[in-house]
């Protein structure tokens, strides 16, 4: 869904959607523009973030704890649940994963060396990171705390690269912070709204992520890191220093206690994948603590439990897709909640059909191009990401969810309005913008298994308003 929704304002250029600042459709708009090519960049870009968030985490480590615990560290990472299978679907979590590594790495290395390029890149990665996801405001408040609390970053506030750093990040969130006073933090109200549907309570939130954790602690048992004695041989690359520690704890355990807060005084639950970026330094903090357990022997267990896992989990996921294409009454797409007959998983539906055929009728009604799909972000979005280039998307025939439609577009271009058939009719906004025209309802197979039950897509078509005169 983020993905389908990401192509879909990728060409809009878009400050913010009503859910998130843009950034992560500005990465999808342009894989586009340089490959020509909707669907295997996305997956290619959600990658490329992770290998750059476990370059910036090793960069972070190497000078402070050694070559071999850094890499220790690093590989650790790959237990973490969010670094594996939620990858496939390159979103908001994912586009601020590597922004949170960098500026963890800019602000240590600022305070070390008061060079201002340090600083400077630290302002650069808090602002990626806000127009990635609002939520990265967390970790840059910790930073800030930090910086203010730590007896050598607060002596840095008198050089000149903290307020050259701070002045690029608030110069650069200037069009953000326009953005969301106009249009009255729909994000946010969209974060609260979230937090009330499919959460947990508040203070359930950190047994979540210590879930979201247990491959780490697998592979820690398996390195055999649980023993009671130091090793007889530990990796010798010297003590590590507590303030690096510190520096550590405090930028894990920070952003977890900071969103916990808010969420309280928001009076909303918490979503788990909200700590997708939260636990990037977990493995150097583990590997801080456990330093004389690791020795070459653990760190060869690590280095291929870690090799193991990134082999297993993309098999995985294939297995499942190939083998797994219907899931117990999912969730209708149409905002209802309501419970919907079987329907594939996503990843089976078969887009290049669905397309085909809706842009066939299209053709066929009208004799026209297709430029203005309504209906819910799936089921339109697939339709119209198939299409170069891409039509818009009037979401639910709502104006909030996309205010780049004009008022009188739809009467005036004419539309295809499409939805979920459950026979149950289209959902009321849609109901009401169709009118008189008739619905109907077409078929579609699903050619990878002809055995299940074929799709069943609604549509109406809306002539453009000289076919109506």
């Amino acid at each position: 869904m983020d993905v389908v929704e990401e192509y879909l304002w990728g060409p809009l250029w878009l400050i913010s959607s009503y859910k998130n600042p843009a950034l992560s459709s500005w990465v999808l708009e342009i894989t586009r523009l340089l490959t020509g090519v909707v669907g295997w960049p996305a997956y290619l870009a959600a990658e490329l973030f992770v290998a750059g968030t476990f370059a910036f985490v090793y960069a972070l480590g190497r000078p402070e704890m050694g070559e071999r615990r850094a890499l220790a560290g690093t590989l650790l990472l790959t237990g973490v649940y969010y670094f594996w299978w939620p990858t496939i679907e390159f979103n908001q979590d994912i586009a601020q994963l590597p922004f949170w590594a960098g500026a963890a790495l800019a602000a240590w290395r600022a305070v070390a060396t008061r060079r201002t390029g340090w600083w400077l890149l630290l302002g650069a990665c808090g602002t990626a990171a806000l127009y990635s996801k609002l939520s990265s405001a967390v970790f840059l408040i910790v930073i800030a705390a930090w910086l203010v609390f730590d007896r050598k970053g607060r002596a840095t506030l008198t050089t000149v690269g903290p307020w050259a750093g701070l002045g690029l990040f608030i110069l650069s969130v200037l069009p953000l912070a326009h953005w969301l006073v106009l249009n009255e933090f729909e994000p946010l109200s969209y974060a609260v709204e979230r937090g009330n549907h499919n959460a947990v309570p508040v203070l359930a939130f950190p047994f979540s992520q210590m879930l979201a954790l247990g491959g780490v602690l697998v592979i820690l048992a398996i390195a055999g890191m649980y023993r009671r004695t130091p090793a007889r041989d530990p990796l010798s690359e010297g003590p590590v220093d507590p303030r690096f520690v510190r520096y550590l704890a405090v930028l894990t355990m920070g952003p977890i206690i900071v969103a916990m807060a808010m969420a309280a005084f928001a009076g909303s639950g918490m979503r788990p994948m909200w700590g997708t970026t939260m636990l990037n330094l977990t493995g150097l903090l583990v590997i801080c603590l456990a330093s004389q357990r690791l020795n070459e022997t653990a760190l060869s267990r690590i280095r291929m439990s870690a090799m193991t896992l990134l082999l297993a989990v993309p098999a995985g996921y294939a297995i499942t897709t190939a083998f797994a294409p219907l899931v117990i009454r999912q969730k209708s797409f149409l905002g209802t909640g309501e419970q919907a007959p079987y329907l594939p998983l996503k990843r089976s539906w078969p887009q290049r059909e669905i397309a085909t055929t809706m842009k066939e009728i299209w053709a066929k009604g009208t004799g026209r191009a297709l430029t203005l799909i309504v209906g819910d972000n799936w089921t339109a979005g697939l339709i119209a990401t198939a299409m170069n280039p891409i039509p818009l998307v009037y979401t639910n025939a709502d104006r909030i969810r996309a205010p780049w439609i004009k008022a009188d577009q739809v009467m005036r271009e004419g539309a295809l309005v499409v939805w979920p058939d459950h026979g149950r009719g289209p959902p009321p906004p849609l109901d009401l913008l169709i009118g008189n025209q008739a619905r109907h309802t077409v078929k579609i197979a699903l050619p990878r298994f002809p055995n299940a039950p074929p799709l069943s897509i609604g549509y109406a078509i809306l002539p453009p308003q000289e076919a109506r005169r």
